[in-house]
């Protein structure tokens, strides 16, 4: 699993998902969260991505880092961080149980699962939901403040 940061916070995860598969990771990733800022309902300018080979995450590190060609006016460049927790289950038990999954939230401010490039849908919860992964609170718009 790989962070991608300094995304332009007009992004929406429809765009992240564009940008990754034209950079030839079309089916090549399972699991994607873009967080929104809980009050500005606004991406926080960064993303979870698990990919499903470990090869597939070195070409993402290599293709990503530094990137500037956004397709909305944006001058910061890319940054890709190896994530924890790794791996797609260890992905789906972090946010299953949270409140980010209730059916009030919107779809597009949800973790989103894949399998071979399709949306599937995200495992029940199996416990109590706790409080919601969401993230601080982001200032600014446009390109945001870095992270």
């Amino acid at each position: 699993t790989v962070t991608l940061r300094s995304l332009p916070t007009e992004y929406s995860r429809a765009m992240l998902l564009e940008l990754l598969d034209t950079h030839g990771f079309r089916a090549r990733y399972d699991f994607v969260y873009l967080p929104h800022d809980s009050q500005k309902h606004t991406p926080l300018g960064f993303a979870f991505i698990n990919f499903v080979h470990p090869d597939d995450a070195a070409r993402c590190f290599q293709r990503f880092r530094g990137f500037r060609a956004w397709s909305v006016p944006c001058s910061r460049e890319c940054v890709v961080d190896w994530h924890t927790p790794q791996g797609l289950a260890a992905n789906i038990e972090k946010y299953r149980n949270t409140t980010l999954m209730f059916p009030s939230v919107a779809e597009e401010r949800k973790p989103l699962l894949l399998l071979d490039g399709a949306p599937v849908p995200f495992p029940s919860a199996n416990r109590r939901r706790r409080r919601g992964a969401d993230g601080a609170s982001a200032g600014g718009v446009g390109c945001g403040r870095p992270l």
